[in-house]
């Protein structure tokens, strides 16, 4: 939960990144894979809060590089409820 960057090192075949609970108003996480790759990739959201969602296309799979393309970054925003996908 505390964490904004998540960073893969090695291969990895099936990769589920839950986002943080109870985020606040504009945080961010980024997902990136510069030195190996995640083969199948899940985000999802906490329970908490209630009824969060991502909008946005989905993060499937993330490919040794940087974050974009290679991965994807999230934004939450308080007042929607919700995680946008931003990269």
């Amino acid at each position: 939960a505390t964490a904004s960057k998540v960073i893969v090192i090695g291969a990895i075949t099936t990769w589920g990144v839950t986002l943080p609970a109870s985020p606040y108003d504009g945080q961010a996480v980024a997902i990136a894979c510069p030195g190996g790759s995640g083969g199948t990739v899940t985000v999802s959201v906490a329970t908490v809060p209630a009824s969060t969602t991502i909008v946005g296309t989905a993060l499937t799979a993330c490919s040794s590089g940087g974050v974009s393309p290679a991965g994807g970054e999230f934004v939450y925003s308080t007042a929607q409820n919700k995680w946008y996908r931003i990269q």
